[in-house]
């Protein structure tokens, strides 16, 4: 079980994949949770997609404190 939490207010990149799956350490976790907060304070992400078909959560507070019209799209796959 993963849980995604960028923490990067700074990333350029405009689209956000949240992954089926992600590797550390060697080993293969299934992501299942995205984290309050996830993209706090981001400025950039225009979209994020969610193509992970084990989320069992999703809060409103991921995307709390964006920027104002900076996030435009979320797609969940």
């Amino acid at each position: 079980m993963a849980t995604v939490s960028t923490g990067n207010k700074t990333a350029t990149s405009e689209i956000a994949e949240i992954p089926s799956t992600i590797e550390y350490g060697g080993v293969t976790y299934k992501v299942t949770a995205i984290a309050n907060d996830a993209f706090y304070g981001n400025k950039t992400v225009k979209e994020i997609r969610i193509l992970s078909e084990h989320i069992t959560k999703i809060t409103s507070s991921m995307i709390a404190n964006t920027y104002d019209g900076a996030l435009e799209k979320i797609y969940i796959d």
